[in-house]
């Protein structure tokens, strides 16, 4: 799942026990191979659905590269990731580590069973049922391990995303394919990925996708004669970017007038020239203000998966629940063959418009934008779509779901 919505998370030391009912009926274990932090899509989602009143649970993680540590309740999350604080200089080789027992994980990405006894004894970490987020075979391969030191404990797996080239198969993946028939129940975000885990026997398959809360900004028609506001978010897709820098001049003798707005950290990924005719907001970290930025804009464009490799394949941009929750009709440069082709067809091309080429993307921004009509239906298609399958109270119902009848079969 890719690049989320900007959101703040706030950070506690307290319990999230309850004398309230639970809407879990146990203690959940939740493993990653990243920080639960708002700065990629599973994070954000695995923050929504289990950092929640009521809901106890705590987490480990193996590692933060690429990410941060985890924006998740403090006193719940627990890095299994090689911390050396006091060394100077180099850190030791892995090798030198796996050698003296002095590593977390060896080369057969198997944890220190010492280490983790340790860990989960000294924080009293047990569980009625385990959570295991995993999307390639070496996350397999770990969490099996996880599972093995946490003792016997049924376990659910959730897939946001494939990070194997050419998906899931019992011989090149067989870690996986081991996790995924264990285990009680598998979620699958997307169709294409549920194809992938139906490759082996498994138990059970949930299909449910990302959630996002219900805004009450909501964007409203262009005035005539004004400025037609075209909002971008989050990480850009390189082919998509170009297609939009390719199509400029060509929207520039419209006679609508266009101001492309950025909201994001990596404004410098952009092309050049599209990057110089870009007004940069940049990070916009407050839920509410992100969601008002949103709702002042007339028209979103997605710049992809513009590429059928195993994120574009598998994968689905969390920033597309943002902009349909904010009723904006969405333009995007999406792959044939791919998850989120998959899923927005359905709603093309009255509500959102898959174009590959300068002029389709062209035609797509004056069909939307060139009739207060064709505004009006599509931004009312994607935002009752956001509220029906997207909405977060809906996608923790399911879960939750998912989870206690695993909890109810172990009882």
């Amino acid at each position: 799942m890719i690049a989320p919505a900007n959101e703040r998370h706030p950070l506690s030391r307290e319990s999230n026990r309850s004398d309230e009912a639970s809407p879990v009926h146990g203690r959940v274990a939740v493993f990653t191979e990243f920080g639960m932090c708002l700065t990629h899509g599973t994070g954000a989602q695995l923050l929504r659905l289990f950092d929640q009143p009521g809901i106890d649970f705590f987490h480990l993680y193996k590692d933060t590269l690429g990410f941060g540590p985890s924006t998740c309740t403090m006193a719940k999350s627990y890095s299994l990731e090689d911390i050396w604080p006091f060394q100077r200089g180099r850190v030791p080789s892995t090798k030198i580590r796996q050698l003296f027992s002095a590593s977390w994980w060896d080369k057969d990405d198997q944890v220190n069973p010492r280490f983790f006894r340790k860990l989960t004894a000294e924080n009293q970490l047990t569980c009625d049922i385990a959570y295991m987020v995993v999307g390639s075979e070496r996350d397999a391969k770990n969490a099996l391990s996880v599972l093995r030191g946490l003792g016997s404990v049924s376990y659910i797996v959730h897939i946001m995303d494939i990070y194997e080239a050419n998906g899931f198969d019992a011989a090149t993946t067989p870690a996986m394919k081991t996790l995924l028939e264990g285990a009680t129940t598998v979620i699958a975000l997307t169709e294409t990925i549920r194809e992938e885990v139906e490759k082996f026997a498994v138990r059970e398959i949930a299909s449910i996708p990302i959630g996002q809360a219900v805004t009450h900004h909501v964007a409203t028609p262009r005035p005539a004669g004004t400025t037609a506001r075209v909002v971008m978010v989050g990480k850009p897709y390189r082919g998509g970017s170009q297609l939009l820098e390719d199509s400029y001049d060509l929207l520039q003798k419209q006679a609508i007038d266009l101001e492309i707005i950025y909201l994001g950290n990596h404004i410098a990924q952009l092309p050049d020239k599209l990057r110089a005719v870009t007004n940069n907001v940049g990070q916009v970290n407050d839920p509410d203000l992100y969601t008002r930025k949103l709702a002042e804009c007339h028209l979103a464009y997605l710049s992809g998966p513009s590429d059928a490799d195993s994120y574009g394949r598998y994968s689905f941009p969390s920033r597309t629940s943002d902009y349909f929750m904010a009723g904006l009709p969405t333009v995007g440069c999406i792959a044939p063959d791919t998850a989120t082709e998959r899923t927005l067809t359905p709603l093309s091309p009255d509500a959102v418009r898959i174009v590959r080429t300068p002029e389709a993307l062209v035609d797509a921004f004056n069909y939307f934008l060139g009739s207060e009509q064709n505004w009006l239906h599509a931004s009312q298609r994607v935002r009752q779509f956001a509220e029906q399958e997207l909405a977060i109270d809906v996608v923790r119902q399911k879960v939750y779901s998912v989870i206690n009848k695993a909890l109810a079969k172990n009882s």
